[in-house]
């Protein structure tokens, strides 16, 4: 199984994307909960509290995905430029091959290398990932 480099998009965060509701449609459900609840048998305070507290936490945690999603990024920007201008070995399927990063790119895939491989051809949408060794020049 392979491990591609951290900073990418996952399809996941897009389906919690959809299934979210913001904190003023929250208020909106919370506001419509309290009037049209039975005078006779109202909510207790403890359950509304619950409920503010459980969409409280649920949107502190979705901030810190999104912060942690950031420092993802920013480390795998630090990754690839760090290997830049050094030379690598990567697994490919036809084996072992060795070269010069010359180049990174970013995509929803993950962080992407250009190499100037030794007999002068270059190698494109090198994964991160099939990297297995990095010396100086």
């Amino acid at each position: 199984m392979e491990i591609e480099a951290i900073g990418r998009q996952t399809s996941t965060s897009a389906l919690t994307a959809n299934n979210s509701i913001s904190q003023d449609e929250f208020i909106e459900l919370f506001l419509a909960q309290l009037s049209f609840q039975d005078p006779l048998e109202p909510m207790d305070n403890s359950e509304f509290l619950a409920q503010l507290a459980q969409f409280s936490s649920v949107q502190q945690i979705s901030e810190n995905g999104q912060t942690l999603d950031s420092i993802a990024y920013i480390n795998s920007a630090a990754q690839g430029t760090s290997i830049l201008g050094k030379n690598v070995e990567i697994r490919t399927e036809t084996g072992v091959q060795g070269g010069e990063v010359t180049g990174i790119n970013f995509s929803n895939e993950g962080l992407r290398l250009t190499l100037r491989l030794s007999d002068g051809s270059v190698l494109t949408n090198v994964s991160y990932s099939q990297v297995i060794q990095v010396t100086n020049n």
